[in-house]
């Protein structure tokens, strides 16, 4: 069943708000991979993701009644942000984020301007092509989770450092300081 056609949706999302077990299965069918790849990028292992992509399958059926059809942009963009919000909170109930931000980061933070970056990027770009996804997932994975944490919520999710540091309870330039620190790491193990 095509999600993408609003009056299909509109059908699974009902069945699936009668608990209808087809319906569910519809949706999980349609976005398991999509939300995994999503899952493996905030987490260090396939163990991991797999826990966060169950909570987030949980929490999107619960959550289903929330869903406008009209107002929404996509139903897979509303669906991504759940899986994200679970990842971060995954990671922040296991209190493995917080460790991870040394106090040093947070008191005193460091970042390079966004224009260093990406004078970086353009002589890398073309290295980085050649590259296999298979590869980059498993050197995100790799990085510590404060690190990947930001690198993945500025890269990915397109936010800005500010609404990182809010959601994550850090500064701002502790956001920049480990994002641009993924960037470096990355960059090294890359090419």
């Amino acid at each position: 069943m095509d999600l993408n056609d609003n009056k299909a949706l509109k059908k699974v999302i009902n069945g699936c708000l009668r608990n209808n077990r087809r319906h569910q299965k519809i949706i999980f069918d349609s976005l398991s991979g999509k939300m995994m790849t999503v899952c493996m990028r905030y987490s260090p292992d396939k163990d991991t993701a797999n826990e966060i992509l169950q909570e987030g399958f949980i929490r999107l059926y619960e959550k289903l009644h929330q869903y406008r059809l009209k107002e929404e942009n996509s139903f897979e963009g509303w669906a991504r942000k759940i899986f994200v919000n679970i990842a971060i909170d995954y990671f922040r109930k296991k209190q493995k984020l917080k460790e991870s931000f040394s106090e040093e980061e947070i008191e005193s933070p460091v970042f390079v301007e966004d224009e260093i970056i990406d004078e970086i990027d353009a002589i890398k770009t073309t290295e980085l092509r050649t590259i296999k996804i298979e590869k980059i997932l498993k050197e995100i994975q790799a990085l510590p989770v404060s690190y990947r944490t930001c690198f993945n919520m500025r890269v990915f999710e397109g936010m800005q450092h500010k609404e990182i540091a809010e959601k994550l309870g850090i500064h701002i330039g502790t956001s920049k300081s480990n994002y641009h620190k993924a960037r470096v790491k990355l960059m090294e193990k890359l090419t």
